[in-house]
């Protein structure tokens, strides 16, 4: 009967061991999300999920001329709309590099600044507080302008006042710090 129990023991010890070892291995798993083919992992940092995008040369440029990715990593969980691409095809090369420029660092932080509210809200979230507040919401930023949310039809979009309409195209993406969402325009409101 004691070999029995014995026996018992071992192969309870080590059913438990294998299992904390399968469970220990899950913990250090990532979160994978995509944008098409382009990986998007949970561990990373916006920028550091972004910078080789071919999607997301534009933002990742403003991004390293006004270190806001600096700012990001001081901030707790975030929701961020980042800027396509797509969001900069009205402007020509010249336009665009005139854009990016130094001397538009400080105003491009500003603009970044408010892409990003505070707090993970995911699409479905954006669209409950959006018909809650009768297809409006407006959130705080750590920019000098606060962001407002509106929904048309399935579309969402996120807005500054005297701004452009930023349509989400790809939604709820994992970073180290929240989540973001990728926008079809940049909220800059031009004052030259």
């Amino acid at each position: 009967m004691n070999k029995f129990l014995l026996s018992f023991l071992i192969l309870v010890i080590s059913g438990t061991t294998t299992f904390a070892q399968k469970y220990s291995a899950g913990v250090r798993s990532h979160v994978e999300t995509f944008i098409e083919a382009d990986t998007i992992f949970a561990g990373k940092t916006l920028y550091d999920n972004i910078k080789d995008l071919e999607r997301f040369t534009v933002a990742v440029k403003i991004m390293e001329l006004t270190n806001v990715q600096d700012d990001i990593s001081t901030m707790e969980m975030t929701t961020i709309f980042v800027p396509s691409n797509d969001a900069f095809s009205d402007l020509s090369e010249e336009q665009l590099e005139e854009l990016l420029s130094a001397k538009n660092a400080k105003i491009l932080k500003e603009a970044f600044l408010s892409h990003i509210i505070a707090g993970r809200m995911d699409a479905h979230s954006l669209r409950r507080m959006v018909t809650a507040n009768g297809n409006s919401a407006i959130f705080r930023s750590p920019g000098k302008v606060d962001p407002e949310a509106v929904g048309n039809g399935n579309d969402l979009y996120i807005t500054i006042p005297d701004g452009p309409k930023a349509r989400l195209q790809f939604t709820n993406l994992l970073h180290l710090q929240g989540i973001f969402h990728v926008v079809d325009a940049f909220l800059f409101i031009n004052t030259n």
